[in-house]
C-alpha cells in the first residue's frame, strides 16, 4: 500500500469520532479503490466491523446532530443505522428522544421495524426443548435433534446420519408422525 493509504489508516486508528472514521474508511475505499476485506485486515478489525462504520454515513443530518449534542449515544448510532430507510430512522430517532429509550430497548423496536416481529414473550422452557428433542430422536439413533431459538425465530434441526437407505427409511418415520 502507499504511503498515502498508510497515513490514511494511521488517522483511521487514531480517530475517536465515529463519524469522522467512517467518513474516512469510505475515502480510503472510494480514492484508493481498497476491498472491503484488505482495508480491515489492514486494520486488524473485521470486515463486517467496517460496515458498521460505513452504514453510519446514511444517517441523515438531524439524527447525527442528536449524537453531536449528546441526545444520544454512539450505540444508538449504530442501531438505528441498521435500518434501510430515512423515515423509520427518523422515526426511531424521535422515539428515542420521546421516551428516553435505552440501547436495548432502541434495538427492539429497530428490530421490529426490519423484520416485523417483536420479542415479545419468553424463551421455551427447557422441559419443552427436552419433549421436542426426544420425540425425534427417539425414532431412531442415527437421528438428531437440535432447538434454536433467539428473539425472531426458531429452528427446529433433524439431522440423519447414514447411507441413502438408512436416511430414506428414518424420512419415512418420520413422514408418518402425527
Amino acid at each position: 500500500m502507499s504511503q498515502d493509504i498508510d497515513f490514511l489508516i494511521q488517522q483511521v486508528q487514531n480517530e475517536s469520532n465515529v463519524l469522522v472514521k467512517a467518513q474516512l474508511l469510505k475515502d480510503i475505499q472510494n480514492q484508493y479503490n481498497v476491498p472491503l476485506n484488505s482495508l480491515a485486515k489492514s486494520l486488524h478489525l473485521s470486515p463486517t466491523y467496517i460496515s458498521h462504520y460505513l452504514r453510519l454515513l446514511k444517517l441523515p443530518e438531524t439524527i447525527i446532530d442528536g449524537y453531536y449534542s449528546q441526545s444520544i449515544s454512539k450505540t444508538h448510532l449504530y442501531i438505528i443505522s441498521r435500518l434501510r430507510n430515512v423515515e423509520d430512522m427518523v422515526d426511531i430517532y424521535e422515539q428515542v428522544l420521546t421516551n428516553n429509550l435505552t440501547t436495548l430497548q432502541t434495538e427492539e423496536m429497530v428490530r421490529e421495524k426490519l423484520y416485523s416481529v417483536n420479542s415479545q414473550g419468553e424463551r421455551a422452557s427447557e422441559d419443552i426443548v427436552k419433549k421436542i428433542t426426544n420425540k425425534f430422536s427417539g425414532l431412531d439413533k442415527d437421528l438428531s435433534t437440535k432447538v434454536i431459538q433467539t428473539r425472531v425465530k426458531t429452528k427446529v434441526i433433524l439431522e440423519v446420519r447414514g447411507n441413502l437407505e438408512k436416511t430414506t427409511e428414518i424420512l419415512g418415520k418420520l413422514a408418518s408422525l402425527e
